[in-house]
Parts: C-alpha cells; structure tokens; sequence
C-alpha cells in the first residue's frame, strides 16, 4: 500500500554511514562574539574556511542542532532503512 507524503520527489544519495558521520562532524559555522550566525558554513576537509583570515577560523564552532545532531545521525539512518 503506497502512502501519499506530500512529496514530488525523493532524491537516493548512496552513500555509506562512514562517509555521512564523517561530512556531518566536520561542519562548522560561522558565529561572531555574540553567538549569532552568519550563516556561512564550512567543513575541516571539503570546504575550509580561508587560513588569511585567522578571526574567522577562530569564531567556527561545530554545526551542533538538536534536530540535526550528529550523535543521532546512526539512529535516523537504521530508522530509515527498517522503513
């Protein structure tokens, strides 16, 4: 029985548990003194911040979500497969 999500569409990405913990913990975002984000991502291998900016690397703080943590990530992916 197919039930209807309200999506047009779902995009399979094959990509193995290892490579999604890896890119998940190396994000990072930009946040100045206050704690406010400039919504500029990073990543510690794929996408480093500019090294002539040492304010900026020093303000990255990890991407931490409560609805995207990366601690629940091994969780959300055997749900998804048991589905």
């Amino acid at each position: 029985m197919l039930t209807r999500s309200g999506l047009d569409a779902v995009v399979w990405f094959d990509c193995p548990l290892k490579e999604c913990q890896r890119r998940a913990d190396g994000r990072r975002i930009d946040c100045d003194e206050l704690g406010k984000s400039s919504q500029t991502f990073y990543h510690v291998n794929d996408l480093k911040p500019p090294s002539n900016q040492a304010p900026l690397c020093e303000r990255l703080e990890p991407v931490d979500e409560d609805w995207n943590h990366t601690s629940s990530l091994v969780d959300r992916v055997v749900s998804f497969d048991m589905q």
